[in-house]
């Protein structure tokens, strides 16, 4: 058999991919918008690890689990600011875009940064309030890390509101550029050039570079919105804040029970152990996200598509991308599931030192944990881009106070393993339970076991 026979089919097959890509079909959209996506995830999960492993170096576990411990707190205060409203920007811009409504979609994105502005004062008093009454009682409060973390707020909140702008007009690969490749570079950039200047690095220092690299790449973000934004300044604003109001408080409570979820654990973590405890279990659930990003890649595509099709009320179409989206999850999770099932404790030891080994255990229980969640889908999406927010919203939040009880329950006995526990049991019950409502409320099944070719 000659070179060129060898060579031939794996180039049709490349020459087919691009042709599929071509045009601006479902299909083409979503293989242009999962393979820009899925490459800027994985460039910024592979930042955020090595992000990771030079704070855990340079700070050392106590530094590094009082910068944790104050970062998942500010996250968690950060939910309030945002009030659910990526989620509904997400969708209505979607919707709007296919009524080719600018004006509305003006009014939405004008209403939603008021709302985010109010909040993010209010909470930052609270936050200032907070740290005086409870300076006896939890002293990371006191410290310049919480402050620095503050200012950090905001720009969460609204870097999230801009990149939720963007996924709504379906400009998924610019829209995610400054949160996962200019934060995370700049952060590593400013760290580098702290190394050399200062030391030793402290948490309060690691936090004030993250607000600097924060503002950097939210500056960015907004310069690329405004290359992509419909209409004119000139254009007429309408406004549905009624309409808004009333989905925001379900979408509000999804999106801050999942935050709840994600961040609960290394709080009260650092409430009930030691900084240096939750430092090496910070390592343990940030690399658990490794096993996310099938998942999360697909959530940064679809849910313009979800919205879309419900629209058109094309169920078969629906039904397909739903399971295609789980299979694609599944299979990217499986890999780094398998490695820290197997290798944990020497790839830790390897990348961060003996002093972090402990987080192996952790790591697997956390990313058995997110198998569970890949094989179900993008089954909490799919609802609240449907209308069925208000069910999500139940079981989200139910979870989310499962995850505090277990927690509380057993933290105190087993540390950071009864952490791991308790997050990837509440997280396991809560995407079982909304594939359960999925099913009987859109007659779909979001699970890898039900793919079909698109």
């Amino acid at each position: 058999m000659t070179a060129q026979h060898l060579l031939s089919r794996p180039l049709r097959r490349v020459q087919r991919a691009c042709a599929l890509m071509k045009g601006e079909g479902l299909r083409a959209q979503l293989l242009r918008g999962g393979l820009g996506a899925g490459l800027i995830k994985l460039v910024g999960i592979a930042m955020s690890l090595v992000l990771s492993i030079l704070l855990a170096r340079l700070l050392g576990p106590e530094q590094f689990g009082l910068y944790s411990f104050i970062f998942a707190l500010v996250s968690i205060l950060a939910i309030p600011a945002q009030m659910g409203l990526p989620n509904l920007v997400i969708r209505e811009t979607a919707r709007a875009m296919v009524n080719q409504d600018n004006a509305l979609i003006k009014g939405l994105w004008r209403w939603a940064g008021r709302m985010v502005v109010l909040s993010c004062i209010v909470l930052a008093l609270l936050g200032g309030g907070a740290s005086l009454v409870l300076k006896g009682y939890v002293p990371a409060l006191t410290s310049p890390t919480f402050y620095w973390g503050l200012a950090l707020m905001p720009l969460i909140a609204f870097g999230t509101l801009r990149g939720a702008a963007m996924r709504g007009l379906g400009v998924i690969v610019r829209g995610l550029l400054p949160e996962f490749i200019l934060l995370p570079g700049l952060f590593i950039f400013l760290l580098s050039v702290a190394f050399i200047f200062v030391s030793p690095l402290d948490a309060a220092t690691a936090m004030m570079l993250h607000v600097a690299a924060g503002a950097g790449a939210f500056l960015a973000g907004t310069f690329l919105l405004s290359w992509v934004r419909p209409g004119g300044h000139n254009d007429t604003t309408r406004y549905e804040s009624a309409t808004w109001r009333k989905a925001m408080l379900p979408l509000a409570l999804i999106a801050g029970s999942g935050m709840i979820t994600r961040y609960t654990d290394i709080v009260m973590l650092g409430l009930m152990r030691s900084e240096a405890e939750v430092g090496v279990y910070r390592i343990a659930a940030q690399w658990a996200w490794l096993t996310t990003l099938g998942l999360l890649t697909v959530n940064l595509v679809v849910p313009p598509q979800f919205a879309r099709l419900h629209e058109l009320d094309d169920r078969r179409r629906l039904q397909q991308l739903a399971s295609k989206a789980a299979l694609v999850a599944t299979l990217l999770a499986l890999p780094p599931f398998l490695a820290f099932m197997l290798f944990g404790e020497e790839i830790v030891t390897f990348l961060v030192g003996a002093e972090y080994a402990a987080a192996h255990l952790p790591l697997a229980i956390l990313a058995g944990g997110q198998v569970i969640n890949a094989i179900t889908g993008s089954v909490g999406m799919l609802l609240a881009m449907t209308g069925f927010e208000r069910d999500t919203a139940r079981i989200v939040v139910a979870s989310a106070t499962l995850n505090i009880i277990l927690n509380l329950m057993l933290i105190p006995a087993f540390g950071m393993v009864g952490a791991a526990i308790a997050t990837a049991f509440a997280l396991s019950a809560q995407m079982v339970t909304l594939w359960v409502i999925l099913r009987a409320r859109l007659k779909i099944n979001s699970s890898m076991f039900h793919w079909q070719k698109i």
